[in-house]
């Protein structure tokens, strides 16, 4: 089983807010039970909290051409580090296109890090899950986090956009829009906010032991630039792929872009599909 390595920032008591009581807190936070175990559409059993969003998300892995750029070409026992790796979908990904990956997956969600952790021993034998978010610096950070659209958990709240963002992925993916906007409502209503653990690439590089990243995955809900942040110096001749999700919103992408290019990357930026009328889009950057 892949054992749960903690960051060295230890995790504060989780703060409630909103109607929900703290017994009801620590439920949701703290465990999952049976009902967590659902289907991917290949018969695998994954755990997740919400299986709509979790067959979305696959949805978005398994047809996003930057994820199989990314993968391409990686030789045998490749090291990966997954930067908001939620319930481990793109670790699946990763480890089917990648023959026996050491995967370094981080996410900060305590029940999503639950799911992470139960998935990656389940179907990644080289998965290793880290209860904790990745950015510019140590320390701790306020995560908003909604019991309904875990995938929307983040560091840096906009509740308008991800309303837009998901509105347009509906539609894109031909939804069904009043199920929709059910779920906002819901998320809305029930956003939580708590304290998690936060370390950087470097930390890891150095506390792990680690010579070469092969692919840096981003995926972290609008800190992908912190995320690149935390990256010394020292550390960026040994990242040599990274595949990132970007919220474009005052120039984000063309920023991205630009340090990777600086960095000696060459850069594809593109917008699947299923993100079409939105503010996201993925890059790939490769210097091998």
């Amino acid at each position: 089983m892949a054992a749960a390595v903690q960051c060295r920032q230890p995790l504060r008591r989780v703060e409630r807010r909103g109607r929900m009581d703290r017994r009801e807190g620590e439920a949701l936070h703290w465990r999952i039970s049976e009902e967590s175990s659902h289907s991917l559409p290949d018969g695998r059993t994954v755990s997740c909290t919400s299986p709509s969003e979790m067959l979305t998300v696959w949805e978005d892995v398994n047809h996003n051409d930057a994820y199989l750029a990314a993968v391409q070409g990686l030789a045998q026992g490749a090291l990966i580090v997954d930067a908001g790796a939620h319930y481990g979908l793109a670790a699946l990904f990763f480890a089917h296109h990648v023959p026996n990956p050491t995967i370094l997956a981080f996410e900060p969600v305590p029940t999503t890090f639950e799911c992470l952790r139960e998935n990656l021993s389940r179907h990644v034998p080289g998965g290793r899950p880290f209860r904790c978010a990745l950015g510019r610096r140590p320390g701790n950070r306020e995560m908003t986090y909604s019991p309904v659209a875990p995938c929307v958990s983040t560091l840096h709240a906009d509740h308008e956009e991800d309303r837009r963002t998901l509105e347009a992925i509906v539609t894109n993916t031909g939804g069904n829009a009043i199920n929709a906007l059910d779920l906002l409502q819901q998320r809305d209503a029930t956003n939580y906010t708590f304290p998690v653990p936060v370390t950087t690439v470097t930390e890891v590089v150095e506390q792990q032991g680690i010579g070469t990243i092969d692919l840096l995955k981003i995926d972290v809900e609008r800190a992908e630039l912190e995320v690149l942040d935390g990256v010394s110096d020292e550390v960026w001749p040994g990242i040599r792929r990274i595949v990132m999700e970007v919220h474009d919103v005052d120039g984000r992408l063309a920023e991205a872009a630009s340090r990777l290019r600086t960095r000696h990357y060459e850069v594809t930026a593109s917008q699947p599909t299923m993100f079409r009328n939105t503010n996201l889009h993925m890059i790939t950057a490769i210097r091998d």
